[in-house]
């Protein structure tokens, strides 16, 4: 397509949804007409992929419906497993108490509702688009190792 600065572009995208009521595009009103009509009858042209995406994760474009899901999510969140050595193993090397223990955090989801296998915890914005383009980090599973020893 052309654009409005007469360049021709190959970006362009469609979206999908339809004109909300009393929305009047060159004196014709195109509520409830799809996007992808508008186009075809020369209303509108597509939009640029870099318009498009960077609209996208922007509440002034308005709540995307994939930016509107269930987050429920179970998960066990953490186990902790220590160990004391028996006394009479530690007096042969003069300690008086000697303990190992071992903690892990967030080892799996039981149950979740969110996307694509994002991380819930991890969505820090609320911006529309957060979760599927610069929303969470990935999955955090974490081990820790301690050792506790008195002499």
């Amino acid at each position: 397509y052309v654009d409005d600065n007469g360049v021709q572009r190959n970006d362009g995208i469609i979206p999908e949804g339809i004109f909300g009521k009393n929305t009047v595009i060159n004196n014709v009103d195109v509520s409830g007409t799809t996007y992808a009509d508008a186009v075809a009858k020369g209303l509108k042209k597509p939009i640029s992929a870099l318009d498009y995406y960077e609209g996208i994760a922007s509440w002034g474009t308005g709540i995307r419906e994939y930016s509107v899901f269930d987050n429920s999510w179970i998960a066990l969140r953490e186990v902790s497993v220590g160990y004391d050595f028996p006394k009479a193993t530690l007096g042969k090397i003069k300690m008086n108490r000697l303990r190992l223990n071992v903690t892990a955090r967030n080892l799996v989801y039981l149950y979740t509702t969110t996307k694509d296998g994002i991380f819930p915890e991890a969505v820090y914005s609320s911006r529309p688009g957060a979760f599927a383009e610069t929303g969470g980090g990935p999955y955090q599973r974490q081990i820790a190792v301690s050792l506790l020893a008195g002499f």
